[in-house]
């Protein structure tokens, strides 16, 4: 087994083809990737915001059609109005609001895909950068700390 001081040379070599980055240009890249961050939330917070919305005029149109539609013809007491009538209103109220539900439903279906597709996974590769963004300045951190270190300290 090869001792690991055996492979230093080979590190210092490829540690020397690295190319620097200036501390000034490291924290204008950090300032852009915390932007991109979070404008991308604030559009991922949107859009979830939009499709809950929806999602609960979907749930309340289809409450509504059904207590309509149940509810409707006991409002009026027998003799105001011809039983048919009351019952006609009824049902056409509660397919109204079955169809306001089923058309959010339907417009539903792409801002979900729209969402998970676009928006969220925008803002999971840009949390993955700022990710490997961190570990690439830890490792900066760790080199520059070798190299402080007196000759033999290792």
């Amino acid at each position: 087994m090869a001792e690991p001081s055996s492979h230093q040379p080979f590190a210092d070599r490829l540690l020397a083809q690295e190319t620097r980055v200036s501390q000034p240009q490291l924290d204008a890249h950090r300032r852009k990737l915390d932007e991109r961050l979070a404008k991308a939330a604030r559009r991922e917070r949107r859009m979830r915001a939009v499709i809950l919305s929806m999602l609960v005029v979907v749930v309340l149109g289809g409450l509504a059609s059904l207590v309509t539609s149940s509810l409707y013809p006991r409002l009026f007491p027998p003799g105001v109005l011809l039983d048919r009538v009351a019952d006609t209103a009824g049902v056409v109220i509660a397919a109204v609001f079955l169809a306001f539900a089923l058309m959010c439903l339907i417009c539903l279906i792409p801002f979900l895909l729209l969402y998970f597709l676009q928006y969220r996974r925008k803002l999971q590769q840009i949390q993955q950068e700022q990710i490997l963004h961190v570990l690439a300045e830890l490792q900066r951190q760790v080199s520059e700390l070798r190299e402080r270190l007196p000759p033999g300290a290792d």
